[in-house]
């Protein structure tokens, strides 16, 4: 039913609030080049580089990003730690680099067991040949650089004698995986791979100190209104989706409709009449339809059930 209610309408903005969540891996796992159809997966450790004998093995990690940051959510920094504890230390300082993996991204690993090399895949596990052992492959054996992986690295640190690392600057991909949670396939984790004796063992999420992702954020609120009244038609609220906005002597008139986020999900300028009628076609919630007239900025709340 259409009703003229009487309302506090208020010049809001909207303020981001920083927040942080720290994560443990949802997965990881070693591949082996040197037994290619082997699986281990919640490795004790990871042997990243190459030995001794001159193979090479490449750690994957993935982190459950959109179970655990808020859908809408602003990414401001992201700080992997990891500590180097077990082992020898090598002759040579690598550089251990994480590279976000562009295809296969639902890839799980067996246990693979006690041995330091894992054991024989079972099929959909994952080995150096194979993303999932017995149906889909590489583009090229332990991951194809630019294919299953990007070429460049997001975040590079050099180790260097036993301690805690950091890797930093993945912002952007841990964006893209709270965005879009189907396309989030993790690291590959990879040395240079040149030097013969360059491999270190990493602590794995199945040591006692297990790698953590920190992970800054921010999330949009609405504070600090100077009400004014006025009357105005809003109908219905709550809606289903289309709400009806009349607002008394006052046309030609801007409107932005932002999400409980923040985000600006709609934005109309020079509005001629003093009518207008919104669709929300975005999920339930709340929403703040912005009207700016002359410099003058007012604010409704709707609520889209």
């Amino acid at each position: 039913m259409k009703k003229t209610i009487l309302i506090f309408l208020s010049a809001i903005s909207f303020t981001s609030i920083a927040q942080t969540v720290t994560l443990s891996p949802l997965q990881s796992a070693v591949i082996y080049e040197n037994k290619p159809d082997n699986t281990k997966g919640d490795p004790s450790f990871f042997p990243i580089g190459k030995s001794n004998g001159g193979t090479v093995k490449r750690g994957l990690m993935k982190f459950d990003i959109a179970g655990n940051v808020p859908s809408g959510a602003t990414i401001d920094s992201v700080k992997l730690t990891i500590g180097y504890s077990q082992g020898s230390v090598p002759g040579v300082d690598p550089t251990i680099n994480f590279h976000p993996i562009i295809s296969n991204f639902g890839w799980t690993a067996g246990l693979g067991g006690a041995p330091q090399d894992g054991t024989a895949a079972n099929p959909g596990e994952l080995t150096w040949n194979n993303a999932a052992h017995g149906s889909i492959a590489w583009a090229s054996p332990g991951g194809g650089s630019g294919i299953d992986f990007t070429a460049a690295p997001t975040a590079s640190t050099v180790i260097s004698g036993y301690g805690t690392y950091v890797w930093t600057g993945m912002k952007t991909e841990v964006q893209a995986w709270l965005d879009n949670p189907v396309i989030n396939g993790g690291w590959m984790i990879k040395s240079n791979e040149t030097n013969f004796g360059s491999a270190v063992r990493l602590d794995s999420d199945a040591s006692t100190s297990e790698p953590s992702l920190l992970i800054y954020y921010k999330t949009a609120t609405s504070m600090d209104e100077n009400s004014i009244e006025t009357a105005l038609e809003v109908y219905p609220n709550p809606t289903n989706g289309a709400v009806n906005l009349k607002l008394d002597g006052l046309n030609n008139f801007s409107l932005k409709v932002f999400n409980q986020y923040g985000q600006l999900v709609h934005d109309i300028d020079n509005v001629a009449s003093s009518k207008y009628q919104l669709n929300l076609n975005g999920p339930a919630g709340i929403y703040y339809a912005k009207v700016t007239h002359q410099n003058k900025v007012k604010t409704i709340k709707i609520i889209k059930k």
